[in-house]
Formats: structure tokens, sequence, C-alpha cells
């Protein structure tokens, strides 16, 4: 199922992709391989503007729940919270 809908993105079958990727080492790799850049383009870094900084500061767009949904601007500090607790939990074993 993964390399038939990998395939779908870039034109091949499913087989193609299953034959190249352990040869490849990663299923990125196998798709540049294959597409030879007939579909596929890099992403450009682009300055966003004000209002696409402070979306993207507040994480405006991306709740990470349902709770988170309805509670916007408490986002960041939650989203922080959450990856100091998870960093706290990974040094400590």
């Amino acid at each position: 199922m993964r390399d038939r809908l990998a395939g779908h993105w870039i034109g091949k079958s499913g087989e193609e992709i299953a034959e190249l990727r352990p040869l490849s080492g990663s299923l990125a790799e196998t798709f540049w391989a294959l597409d030879g850049g007939a579909r596929l383009r890099p992403l450009e870094a682009r300055r966003l503007g004000l209002a696409g900084e402070f979306i993207a500061e507040f994480h405006l767009g991306d709740p990470t729940d349902v709770y988170d949904s309805w509670r916007p601007m408490r986002r960041r500090e939650r989203l922080l919270a959450q990856s100091r607790a998870l960093r706290l939990r990974l040094a400590s074993g």
C-alpha cells in the first residue's frame, strides 16, 4: 500500500517504488531517483510578512487537539510546556 501510494505522487507503479527503495536507502531518495525532476520540486523558503509571522509564532493554524482549537492565544505557552515536559522525560531516561 505504501509503495503504491508513493508511486501515485510521481506517476510510477508501486512495483517500481518497491524495487528501488532498498537500493536507494530511503523512500525520499527513491522519489528523487524515479522522478528525475519531472514532477517534484524543492520548496523554497520565503519571507512570511507580518501577518504570516504572527500566525506562525502563535501557531494559529495548527491546533494540537480540540481543547487547543478554542484557545489559540494560549497555544504557544502550551506547546512550550509540552516540549519541556517531553525533554525532561527523555533526559530522565
